[in-house]
Order: C-alpha cells, then sequence, then structure tokens
C-alpha cells in the first residue's frame, strides 16, 4: 500500500481493500455502498480526516477498519438507514431525467433498424420491399403499439402506412439527405400511430394497442393505496419511538429488553428517512396523475377533432388531418412515459421496504406495546393542534432575521433546512427528530439563549419548532 494517497483519488485505491475485508468476513457489500460509508466516514465531523489533504498510510489503515466495522454491523439501525440512502440515491430518478434516459434508451434500441433505413441503397424490388418493411418495424417500434412479430398488427399498421406512404415513393425517400429522412421517417411514425389509435377510438382496428387509460388509473390507484400503507406504518413507529423519546425514566425498562436510548433513535432515524423517501415518491405520484389527466383532456380532444375533419367524408386535406394525428401519436407516447415512470417508482417503493425489516427483529410490536402500555402516543396531526395559534415573537431573538410567509414573496419557492425537522429538537435534544411546525415557535419555551445553539448559518431563520 502506497505510504499517501491524495484523499479524492485514493478512494478508489482504498474501496478493493474494504470489499476484500468484508468478503474476508463473509459479508457481501456492493461498490456504492463502500464507497458510500468511506466518503461519510472522511466528512465525518471529528473523525480526524481531512479532505482537503494528503492520507498517509496509518489514516488508510483506520479508514479501512472503521469501514469495515460499520459495514459489518449486522442488524444495525444505522446501517439499515445508509443502505437505504445509498439506494434510493443510485435507483431514483426526476421525471425530467426519467425521460432524457427512456428516450436514449429507445433510441438506442431502434439505432440498429434506423441505420439500416439510413444507409439503405435499395435498388430490386426485393431490396425495396426489404426496406418497406423496416419502416414498417421502425414505426412498430417507435409507437410502442404492438409486437412486430404478431402478423394482425403488422398487417395493420401497413395498412395505414400505405395510406399516407405507398411504396412507390421510396424511391423519392432514397434521394434524401440523411437529415431528411429522419424527419420523414419520424413525421410517418407520428401519422400512422395516430391513425391506428383513430382507428381503435373508432372500434375499427387497434390490434395489440393496450387499453392505456384503464391500466395508467390501475397503477397510479394501486401505487397510491401501497404508498398509504408504507406511509402509515413508517409514522406509526416514528410515533411511537418519538413518545419513548420524550418519557423520563426509561432507560431500566428499555434494558429490559436488550434496548436503548440510542438504539431506540437510530430506530427513529430509520423510520424517518423511510417516511422523507416515501414523501418524495407522494409528491411524484401527485404530479404524475395531474400529467396523466391532463394529457387524457388533450387526447379526447385531439380525437373529437379528428372526428370532425374526417366526418363521413370520402377524402380528407392531409393538411387538415395529419397535423392531429401527430399530436394524437406525441399525447399517447406521453401517456406511455408516465406509465412507465410510475412503473419505476413503484418497483422502488416496494426495494425500499425491506430496510425496515430491522424493526421487527430489534423492537417487536409487542415490546412496543408493553412499554407504550401507559403512554398516550401522540401522532404528527395532534402535536401540531396542540401548538397552534403559537407565533414567532420576533422581539426575542433580535440576532435572527426571520422570513414570514405572510410578508416573504418567494417563501414557498424556498427550501427548508434540516428537512423541516425541528432544528431545536435536532440541537438541544441529542438528534431528536420531530417535524417542525412552519412559521410558529412558543417563545416561553425557547429562550434567546437557547437560540444561540442552533446550528443555523447567517443567522438566517425559518421558524421550525416540534409540534
Amino acid at each position: 500500500m502506497a505510504a499517501s494517497v491524495q484523499t479524492e483519488s485514493g478512494i478508489k485505491n482504498i474501496i478493493p481493500e474494504i470489499l476484500r475485508e468484508c468478503g474476508c468476513h463473509g459479508c457481501v457489500v456492493s461498490e456504492t455502498l463502500a464507497t458510500f460509508m468511506l466518503k461519510t466516514e472522511i466528512s465525518r465531523p471529528g473523525g480526524g480526516f481531512d479532505i482537503h489533504r494528503e492520507l498517509d498510510e496509518d489514516d488508510v489503515a483506520l479508514l479501512i477498519k472503521f469501514c469495515v466495522e460499520r459495514l459489518m454491523c449486522i442488524d444495525k439501525p444505522s446501517l439499515e438507514t445508509i443502505k437505504m440512502q445509498v439506494h434510493f440515491d443510485t435507483n431514483y430518478t426526476t421525471h425530467v431525467d426519467f425521460l432524457k434516459g427512456r428516450k436514449w434508451e429507445v433510441d438506442a434500441r431502434l439505432a440498429q433498424v434506423s441505420r439500416g433505413i439510413m444507409e439503405s441503397q435499395a435498388q430490386t424490388k426485393e431490396e425495396l420491399q426489404g426496406l418497406y418493411r423496416n419502416i414498417i418495424t421502425y414505426a412498430l417500434l417507435r409507437s410502442g403499439l404492438g409486437s412486430t412479430t404478431d402478423v394482425t398488427v403488422v398487417r395493420e399498421a401497413t395498412v395505414a402506412m400505405q395510406s399516407i406512404f405507398p411504396p412507390l415513393e421510396l424511391g423519392a425517400f432514397l434521394t434524401l439527405k440523411n437529415q431528411e429522412k429522419e424527419r420523414h421517417l419520424s413525421e410517418l411514425t407520428s401519422i400512422t400511430t395516430g391513425i391506428r389509435l383513430f382507428n381503435k377510438e373508432s372500434g375499427k382496428g387497434g390490434e395489440g394497442i393496450e387499453n392505456l387509460h384503464a391500466i395508467l388509473s390501475e397503477t397510479i390507484q394501486a401505487v397510491r393505496n401501497q404508498l398509504d400503507l408504507e406511509m402509515q406504518l413508517s409514522l406509526q413507529l416514528s410515533f411511537k419511538y418519538t413518545a419513548l423519546l420524550e418519557r423520563t425514566e426509561q432507560d431500566e425498562q428499555l434494558f429490559k429488553f436488550g434496548l436503548t436510548t440510542d438504539l431506540i433513535k437510530e430506530l427513529l432515524f430509520n423510520s424517518r428517512q423511510h417516511e422523507c423517501f416515501l414523501k418524495t415518491l407522494v409528491d411524484d405520484l401527485v404530479d404524475s396523475a395531474q400529467r396523466v389527466e391532463k394529457v387524457r383532456e388533450l387526447f379526447s380532444k385531439l380525437m373529437e377533432q379528428v372526428k370532425d375533419a374526417i366526418g363521413s367524408k370520402s377524402a380528407v386535406l392531409t393538411s387538415q388531418v395529419y397535423p392531429v394525428f401527430i399530436e394524437v401519436a406525441q399525447a399517447w407516447s406521453r401517456l406511455q412515459d408516465e406509465l412507465a415512470f410510475l412503473s419505476t417508482q413503484k418497483k422502488l417503493l416496494g426495494e425500499l421496504k425491506p430496510f425496515l425489516t430491522v424493526h421487527e427483529k430489534l423492537c417487536p410490536e409487542s415490546v412496543l406495546k408493553y412499554l407504550l402500555r401507559d403512554e398516550d402516543v401522540k401522532s404528527d396531526d395532534q402535536r401540531m393542534h396542540g401548538s397552534t395559534g403559537k407565533k414567532v415573537q420576533p422581539k426575542y431573538f433580535e440576532a435572527q432575521q426571520w422570513l414570514f410567509p405572510s410578508t416573504t414573496k418567494i417563501f414557498k419557492n424556498d427550501a427548508f433546512q434540516y428537512r423541516g425537522f425541528c432544528v431545536y429538537a435536532l440541537a438541544t435534544q441529542d438528534r431528536l427528530l420531530l417535524p417542525g411546525r412552519f412559521y410558529s415557535l412558543h417563545p416561553s419555551s425557547v429562550t434567546e439563549c437557547d437560540m444561540h445553539h442552533l446550528p443555523v448559518g447567517n443567522n438566517l431563520l425559518f421558524p421550525t419548532i416540534p409540534y
């Protein structure tokens, strides 16, 4: 091992050592988790490591030792919380990033077919027929409306394509530059997709096209139900752990069950972290449901436009109906995107649950019930109700600047520090996680002296206190 190593560049060299040591003890650890643990240990306050200086051989040995010890802590709530954070961080994606990734995946999947069309120099009848089939295959793959191996689906897609792009026009298509070919291919795909969707809506086709509206409704409801269930379970755990930590003279009873205040606090961290991640997924679900509703309304209006344009006419101006078909295809594609996004969120939701199994192992429900048999376990809402009407009196805290929703125009756009947990409880009650009731503070319970000990930068405070 080198005598010294630059912290940032040396991380890659230290990780294999951590993985090897864990493996020797029969513990399989992912490289991502080991990296996260190493960076956490380096930046840990009071750890003695400085990211801006070189680490000597002793530093590296200590880092490996500390990381391996923490990674080997089986059924330790803090480790499960870290694992949960790593998993969420590496698997969660925003809607915007998801769409970018999905577009890249679709383009990559179609690259070979697209390249074959762009580079084609078909001349013979067989070659031209092959090119036409490739164009239909491309349109099917891009639209996602049925399988390219389903004869009925291919036949229907072929009829739709022939109605707007007869095989006789292949010669003109081949003379186009690649950029023009790509644009034309995109238009053909959208128009044929719109035609097939209209035919399905009219009951005259739509082979292989799933009932996306019904599937979306079922998926949204299923994810909502699962989120509600998981949220209630996590909240109930948090309420009970908080009640335990607020009790006085509790250590003796906890010790009887092999529990400690620190362990209960770690379990609370775990349940509150899970709750935070669930809230992120809830926000995503709400936004997705709203987008789906808007696109559904747009889709219905577009279908009505097509019906009005076509009616019982035997011939319709392409300039009138083609643009609408393209919009229909685009709306459908957006619905497909939402379904794919919801599926990834649902999958992630299920993957978070195993990180909570530590609760039943270390502090079963039966034990919690016994320990809290004489306690009034308050919910977050009950705590909030208890502090209703209590407001900040700035005159008690002249050293701080306070921002209030009634006088701060951009207040809703500001993100709260510590994810909205009470900074006062964090600072004065040894990291106790209590949700803050924004914009209120009880001056009789928090003195100006207390305020000077709060870990808030720049003397700028958003009023958040425990319920």
